[in-house]
């Protein structure tokens, strides 16, 4: 969708990355909810190189809950997995606009800022109406395969609420990797004072690329009992359910 706005709506690449930023961020939030219907036992003691930095110890009863009949019920006991790693996640996933909003607009230079205020500058560039009306449908569309995988496919009895947890977590990790291997060709666009239009359109096909090799991994992850390589990167610890 975010191409067919390139064309429709005439938006600079930065604008359209703007749009995979935002699902990325939603669907992030996502994982955390399936987290709550985790069916499988966690246990932490087990834990044995797993990528999620443990429960919180929260005062949450030991029951279930069950929204939807033909849904799986959701775990209470399930939240404490979720508060620990949330910061982080988000963290990562605010850096990634510099990735996503910043090195592609060369067209606009934000200095004498402190970092967080200078990101909301470029978000406030690269914030349009249709960008964000574009942004939510994505979401839905990725919540909804989510769901599907998930709840529908009951893919959450074979996950503990532990391994769910470490998805999100794993995710960001690809992209914090993403986002430190496209630091130095920013530096290169800088020095080699490379055209705007090359700049822009170039980062817009490594972040696509990037996006779609990681929705790709995430797909076979759920459907494919042995993962190829770079999708064992997003596979979980299973260590806390043997």
């Amino acid at each position: 969708m975010p191409i067919a706005g390139l064309i429709g709506f005439g938006w600079r690449p930065f604008q359209a990355l703007f749009v995979y930023w935002v699902e990325i961020g939603v669907t992030l939030l996502g994982y955390y909810v399936v987290v709550l219907f985790g069916q499988r036992d966690s246990k932490p003691e087990q834990k044995g190189g797993g990528s999620y930095p443990g429960p919180v110890p929260l005062p949450v009863p030991d029951g279930t809950f069950r929204p939807i009949r033909s849904l799986p019920p959701l775990r209470y006991r399930n939240a404490r997995y979720i508060p620990a790693s949330v910061p982080l996640v988000a963290i990562v996933w605010f850096l990634l606009s510099r990735a996503f909003l910043d090195f592609p607009n060369t067209g606009v230079v934000i200095e004498g800022r402190p970092t967080v205020e200078s990101i909301g500058g470029y978000i406030a560039i690269s914030y349009t109406p249709e960008g964000l009306a574009t942004a939510a449908i994505a979401s839905v569309i990725q919540l909804s395969v989510l769901g599907r995988d998930f709840l529908s496919r009951r893919l959450v009895d074979r996950y503990s609420a532990a391994m769910l947890a470490e998805l999100p977590i794993r995710i960001v990790g690809v992209w914090f990797v993403v986002l430190l291997l496209l630091v130095p060709v920013y530096a290169g666009t800088i020095v080699f004072d490379s055209g705007r239009g090359v700049v822009g359109w170039g980062f817009f096909l490594l972040l696509l690329g990037a996006k779609l090799a990681i929705d790709l991994a995430l797909l076979r992850l759920r459907y494919e009992p042995n993962p190829g390589l770079f999708t064992r990167l997003f596979v979980p610890n299973t260590r806390e359910t043997e």
